[in-house]
């Protein structure tokens, strides 16, 4: 199953199942009215010398030079971060969030879905804290029912129970919980996890809307 295309770019992230959820909300644009919508990819910054997560980011950001106003790419180390410089660029341009890509890596040895910005993991256990998801929290007003959100992290929509291994006992992933945790942070918008991995193949960014 090719997923996403309503999401930042065409064809280019495969998955093999897709969970989603959304919340109703209650704000209105009826009368403030963007003039458009733009995509984000947001993606945390490289710690180490990581070839292959600094060409993506490279390949993304010679795709986003030459779509301006539809795409943009935000590396970050944090929340607060991904908060400032989403709504600075929402805000320049008087527009909503069309899609919201979170890039990171899936963590399966903790036996729950998550996914990470700079220090800061979200799952089931911490989705639910205000305290740790009012940078996220901030975004909403940016948000509709058109918006469409991705935890782009490997399980990280995953409801199936880790076996146990060793002297881990076997446990639920609770990724339902966190995309559902995940929509109410972000009402209105419509949240996506999946099961399984996320890939990605050459020509990533090659195409997109």
């Amino acid at each position: 199953l090719t997923v996403l295309s309503v999401l930042l770019v065409t064809a280019a992230f495969g998955q093999d199942n897709i969970s989603s959820a959304s919340v109703s909300s209650k704000t209105s644009r009826v009368n403030d009215q963007p003039l458009h919508r733009i995509n984000f990819y947001v993606v945390n910054k490289p710690k180490k010398l990581d070839i292959y997560s600094r060409l993506v980011i490279v390949r993304a950001k010679h795709r986003a030079s030459t779509r301006k106003e539809k795409f943009i790419v935000i590396v970050a180390s944090s929340t607060n971060e991904v908060k400032k410089k989403t709504i600075e660029n929402l805000q320049k341009r008087n527009a909503l969030i069309g899609s919201l890509w979170f890039d990171s890596h899936g963590r399966y040895k903790n036996g729950y879905s998550s996914f990470i910005i700079g220090n800061e993991e979200f799952s089931y256990k911490t989705i639910h804290d205000t305290s740790n998801t009012k940078n996220l929290q901030a975004l909403a007003n940016y948000c509709d029912e058109n918006t469409r959100i991705a935890i782009g992290s490997c399980y990280g929509g995953a409801t199936y129970e880790k076996p146990a291994y060793g002297n881990k006992p076997a446990s639920r992933m609770n990724g339902d919980s966190l995309i559902i945790g995940l929509a109410n942070v972000l009402p209105g918008a419509t949240v996506y996890g999946t099961e399984g991995w996320v890939m990605t193949k050459p020509g990533i960014f090659a195409s997109h809307t």
